[in-house]
Formats: structure tokens, C-alpha cells, sequence
């Protein structure tokens, strides 16, 4: 029981200690784990929805695009500028996307996208922008 309550401590006081662009890289970072788990409603749960540009075409195509697929992602996350509680990226993303359905159908995609984190003074941290939001929609049905 006493480890169990100095690990949470632990895991308290190290997130407390980051820095607003490390909180907010880390977000991202989640956020191409809830993808890769195949979790839609985690991956968005990470967006700030009424502050989200394009959110229900973003929950459109990611719900579509995790419907029928398994996807590995991975993120490489650079801070480009700093606003108030506002922190800009580019991330590069690659998503490597593996139909249920063919195997043998395998799409890899890789792009720089930009999104905004808001973080707040109470460390807790959301997007508020991503884009492009089609980099998350599913592929065009082939014949």
C-alpha cells in the first residue's frame, strides 16, 4: 500500500514539474496512442471540441478510419511558438493503416501536421487545433 501511494506521488510530482510545451508534447503523444490503441473516443477526448475547428469532421473521419482499420502511429513533435497558454507544433506524423478486412491492403501516410495546445494554468492541457483534419480520415473504398 505504501509503494502503491509513493508511486502516485511520484507520478503527481513529476507532472507537476513539467513545462507547459512538455505537457503539451506529451498530450500529442497520447493522443497518437489513443489512435494506435484504436480508441476513437480517447483520441478525442484530447480535443477541446467547442474550440476545435472542423471537430465533428475530425470525429467523423477518425471514428470511420478506426471502424475498419488497425493503425500504428508514431509522432515526432516540434514547438513552434508560444502564445499565452497557447503552444503551436508541428508534428511529424506517421500513420501506417492495415485494413481488418484485405491484410494485404496497407496504407502508409505521413505528413506534417499542425495543431495548437491549450494549456491551462492548472496544467491541464487540450488541442484546440489540428489540421489537416482529412490526414485522419479513412482511405477512399477501393473496388
Amino acid at each position: 500500500m505504501k509503494a502503491a501511494a509513493a508511486a502516485l506521488l511520484l507520478t503527481a510530482v513529476s507532472a507537476f514539474a513539467q513545462s507547459p510545451a512538455e505537457r503539451a508534447s506529451r498530450l500529442i503523444l497520447d493522443a497518437s496512442r489513443a489512435l494506435q490503441a484504436g480508441s476513437a473516443p480517447r483520441f478525442l477526448g484530447y480535443f477541446d471540441k467547442k474550440s476545435t475547428p472542423q471537430f465533428a469532421q475530425l470525429r467523423e473521419g477518425v471514428t470511420a478510419l478506426l471502424a475498419v482499420n488497425k493503425v500504428a502511429s508514431s509522432v515526432e513533435t516540434t514547438p513552434t511558438d508560444t502564445r499565452g497558454e497557447e503552444i503551436g507544433f508541428e508534428i511529424d506524423w506517421l500513420l501506417q493503416i492495415a485494413s481488418e478486412r484485405d491484410v494485404s491492403l496497407l496504407e502508409q501516410r505521413r505528413e506534417t501536421v499542425r495543431a495548437t495546445v491549450r494549456v491551462a494554468p492548472d496544467g491541464k492541457a487540450k488541442l484546440i487545433r489540428i489540421e489537416p483534419v482529412e490526414f485522419f480520415a479513412p482511405a477512399p473504398q477501393r473496388p
